[in-house]
C-alpha cells in the first residue's frame, strides 16, 4: 500500500531532477568591433533587440570590441533577426538624482570614473534609435561576429 502512495511522488521528484533546469531561450555568442570613420569607439553601449524577447547588451572596450550578454549568467543573444543600436553618450554625475550625496562620496572610485567619462553623444541618431536604425544582425547558434563600421556622414 505504501508503495502505491510513494511511487507517484518519487516519479515526480525523479522527473524534476532529471529534466534539468530551463536555462532560457537558445542563444548564440555574439562579438564584434564598433568603429566610426575607421576609429574604434570605446565605452559605447551595443544593444541587440529581437522581434520578441529580451534584448542583449554590451559595452565596448578601448579597442571598440564588445561581447553581448543576455543575462548575468548567460552570454550572447537570442537566435534570429535583431535590430541593433549603438549609443556613446556616457552618464555624468548630473544624470543622477538630487538625493545622491556626492559630498560624502569624494573617495568613491566609481563616482570618479563617471566624472571622468563625461561625453556627449558621438553617433548620428540613426544608429541610436531602435525605430530609425538600419543596423541589423541575424544571430545563429554558435559563434557570431558582427562588426559595425559606422560613419558620421
Amino acid at each position: 500500500m505504501i508503495l502505491k502512495t510513494v511511487s507517484p511522488v518519487l516519479l515526480v521528484v525523479f522527473a524534476l531532477l532529471f529534466s534539468g533546469c530551463d536555462s532560457g531561450p537558445a542563444t548564440g555568442l555574439v562579438t564584434g568591433v564598433v568603429t566610426i570613420d575607421g576609429n574604434p569607439v570605446a565605452d559605447a553601449t551595443v544593444s541587440f533587440y529581437p522581434a520578441q524577447g529580451r534584448a542583449s547588451t554590451a559595452r565596448t572596450d578601448e579597442n571598440g570590441k564588445y561581447e553581448l550578454s543576455f543575462s548575468r549568467q548567460k552570454k550572447g543573444a537570442v537566435l534570429g533577426e535583431h535590430k541593433v543600436t549603438i549609443i556613446t553618450e556616457v552618464l555624468t554625475e548630473t544624470d543622477y538624482g538630487a538625493s545622491d550625496d556626492y559630498a560624502n562620496r569624494e573617495g568613491d572610485e566609481s563616482l570618479g570614473k563617471i566624472k571622468n567619462r563625461n561625453r556627449a553623444e558621438m553617433l548620428p541618431s540613426k544608429y541610436r534609435d531602435r525605430k530609425l536604425t538600419d543596423l541589423t544582425a541575424n544571430v545563429e547558434p554558435g559563434e557570431n561576429v558582427f562588426d559595425f563600421p559606422l560613419s558620421t556622414k
